[in-house]
C-alpha cells in the first residue's frame, strides 16, 4: 500500500553555508506567511527554505527536484533564481537571510511563501 505522503530527501551544501530546510522542520513553518492559502499545502513537501549562512551573498541558485513516479519513471523539475539586472551588494540573497523556494514558480503570488527574512 502506497503512502499518501511523498517521501522527500533533502540534500544541501551545509559545508558551504547554504542550508535547505525541508517542510518537516519547525524553521520551515516559521518561514511561511501567516494566513497563507491552505489550498496550496499539498505542494509544501516540494518546497524548501534556503538559509544562507555562508558569509557571502548568493547571486543565483538552482534547486532540483528529482521525482520518482509510481510507475518507476523519474522526472526532474529545476527552479533557478537569478536577477543579474542588479548586482549591487545586498540586492540578492545576502548571508543571514533565507528564501522560500518551490517547484511551483507562482507560489509567491498565491500567498504561500514568506518574504526574505533573517536566518536563525
Amino acid at each position: 500500500m502506497a503512502s499518501s505522503e511523498p517521501r522527500v530527501t533533502v540534500s544541501s551544501l551545509e559545508s558551504e553555508g547554504v542550508i535547505l530546510i525541508d517542510s518537516g522542520s519547525p524553521e520551515f513553518a516559521a518561514a511561511l506567511k501567516p494566513g497563507r492559502l491552505k489550498q496550496y499545502d499539498p505542494i509544501l513537501p516540494f518546497t524548501v527554505v534556503i538559509n544562507n549562512v555562508s558569509g557571502q551573498e548568493i547571486i543565483a541558485y538552482s534547486v532540483v527536484w528529482t521525482c520518482k513516479k509510481e510507475d518507476g519513471s523519474v522526472s526532474r523539475a529545476v527552479r533557478s533564481v537569478y536577477d543579474f539586472s542588479n548586482l549591487e551588494t545586498g540586492a540578492q540573497l545576502v548571508s543571514g537571510l533565507r528564501e522560500v523556494v518551490s517547484m511551483v514558480r507562482s507560489l509567491r503570488r498565491v500567498g504561500v511563501a514568506g518574504t526574505l527574512m533573517p536566518g536563525s
